[in-house]
């Protein structure tokens, strides 16, 4: 630290970035709009149009198909432009994308041309954004700061619904996508128009020598072992998460439960979600985060391992929707986290947009393998022992990537100064 330069602390971070994360957790939970509302206006699509379910949900699949190939390049321009005029151009095209949406005809392309659309603007104004711009400001508090912004989605999972359901009960479906896209060009835009201040990369003071040409680039970040753990952790642990998520309830009812009790049951997965991002990023930035991100990653596996011997104990239930919903909270916040720490900042949008389309595709493939195996043997027992072990691989991967290996980044200095390095990896 210079001479005369104030002390950095997780207080002094969080009184000049406060507004950075709540900008961003509101950008964030409208992100998720079109996702969660659309359980509600299921049916009166179904009803208008005479659309099956299955071709009303193959609307969102469209974004995860999408986002696996476009997320690692619009990461890129995230490390170039920066995340707040990213966002400025992202958000107005999310918002007329979707309202593009209550524009859908009787054809069922004009639905999957909206969802089309959704998923080309999603990710110019996604989690990607946020997360690489509330890194930006924090360094003590970066795991409990990236926490909070993303509990904004956990929000948007139990509003999300309701306002569908207000707005349609009150002047008919097509009135919500529009109402939905108005909001996020009255409430986020300006949010992070007057305080998503971002600024440059953070200093840490004594900490570390770090400025805007910390961080490895994507092709030195392959080459180690430690992102391919990142990856394999990813994708078996989204694969979980997704799997439990789209078949909690199913299986409930299956082991006995009536559809009420296992409505209000996977009621449970949303608070607890909520706890699990603010534990977690508690704990990240204050113990081992590798080993704080295992033991979150080992959460589903518990789950599937109760499931797999459910006998309708309510409490059982109760248990296996705790444990996944902690799980789904913690994932995503402490992936991002140790991205940035393990490599850094300069490419931190490219790298953690590879991170995403891994987990994209883990959660996809996750429910689709467990329907699979149901269908072919007529219950779940194979897909949540095998999910039940990949959660445990999972937890092992990203557990063992941290310890006492630094990557050496190295910071230009002037033409006659000796290059110094720094290091930019997690301090384990």
């Amino acid at each position: 630290m210079a001479k005369g330069e104030p002390q950095v602390t997780s207080s002094s971070e969080w009184r000049s970035g406060g507004w950075v994360v709540l900008s961003a957790a509101v950008a964030n939970a409208a992100i998720g709009l079109p996702i969660y509302s659309l359980g509600a206006l299921m049916k009166p699509l179904s009803d208008s149009f005479g659309w099956s379910r299955s071709e009303i949900a193959a609307g969102p699949m469209i974004l995860s198909v999408v986002a696996i190939f476009l997320v690692p390049f619009v990461g890129r321009l995230v490390d170039r432009v920066g995340p707040r005029k990213m966002g400025l151009v992202g958000l107005p095209i999310f918002a007329a994308a979707i309202a593009s949406l209550g524009l859908a005809t009787p054809s069922i392309w004009s639905w999957y041309a909206g969802w089309l659309l959704l998923a080309f603007a999603q990710p110019v104004a996604g989690p990607l954004l946020w997360t690489s711009g509330v890194a930006r400001r924090f360094d003590h508090s970066r795991a409990m700061a990236l926490g909070v912004m993303l509990c904004g989605a956990t929000v948007t999972i139990g509003l999300a619904p309701l306002i569908a359901v207000g707005i349609m009960e009150w002047a008919g479906w097509r009135l919500v996508y529009f109402v939905l896209g108005a909001f996020v060009l009255l409430v986020p835009w300006p949010l992070v128009y007057f305080r998503f201040d971002v600024g440059p990369i953070v200093h840490l003071g004594a900490n570390a020598t770090h400025n805007k040409a910390a961080g490895v680039s994507l092709g030195a970040a392959v080459r180690t072992r430690r992102y391919w753990q990142m990856v394999g952790a990813v994708v078996l642990g989204s694969a979980s998460v997704g799997a439990l998520a789209i078949h909690l309830q199913p299986s409930l009812i299956d082991g006995g439960l009536d559809r009420t009790t296992t409505a209000l049951v996977a009621s449970l997965l949303g608070p607890a979600a909520l706890v699990g991002r603010l534990v977690a990023g508690f704990l990240a930035d204050r113990i081992h985060a590798p080993a704080v991100a295992g033991v979150a990653l080992a959460l589903p596996g518990l789950s599937f391992l109760l499931l797999g011997g459910f006998d309708g104990s309510i409490h059982q239930a109760i248990a296996v929707a705790v444990l996944g919903g902690l799980a789904i909270g913690a994932e995503v916040d402490l992936f991002a986290y140790l991205c940035s720490r393990f490599f850094g900042q300069r490419h931190f949008g490219v790298i953690y947009g590879t991170m995403l389309s891994a987990f994209g595709l883990g959660y996809g493939a996750g429910p689709m393998v467990a329907g699979a195996i149901f269908d072919t043997t007529g219950n779940y027992s194979v897909a949540f022992y095998m999910l039940m072990l990949g959660s445990f691989l999972a937890a092992l991967l990203v557990g063992f990537a941290g310890g006492s290996q630094k990557l050496a980044l190295l910071r230009s200095g002037p033409p006659n100064q000796q290059t110094r390095t720094c290091s930019c990896a997690i301090e384990a």
